[in-house]
């Protein structure tokens, strides 16, 4: 691969991580805090994916989406449990 292409590589994943980091909550508007915390405790006091060596922003993206996988599927299961709550209040009430 040519250093372009890890140029190239290396922006995309930037903006990946910057993306799921919002879409996750840790970075809301200008606070960083959450996020500079999260990174800092895995990755020795870094405070953004810039900081990382290729290795470890490639564990960090994976991780980041990982996260975002489990908060898809809780969603999807807390509305599924809604929706069968919701159902039984329904079925009680046709009663």
């Amino acid at each position: 691969m040519t250093t372009m292409q890890n140029l190239a590589e290396r922006e995309l994943e930037l903006e990946e991580i910057n993306r799921l980091a919002h879409e996750l909550g840790y970075i809301n508007g200008d606070d960083r805090t959450v996020y500079e915390n999260l990174l800092g405790a895995y990755f020795n006091d870094a405070t953004s994916a810039r900081d990382l060596g290729n290795k470890e922003r490639s564990q960090w993206l994976k991780m980041l989406r990982l996260w975002r996988q489990g908060h898809a599927i809780t969603a999807t299961t807390q509305a599924a449990i809604e929706e069968q709550v919701a159902g039984r209040s329904d079925a009680g009430r046709a009663a």
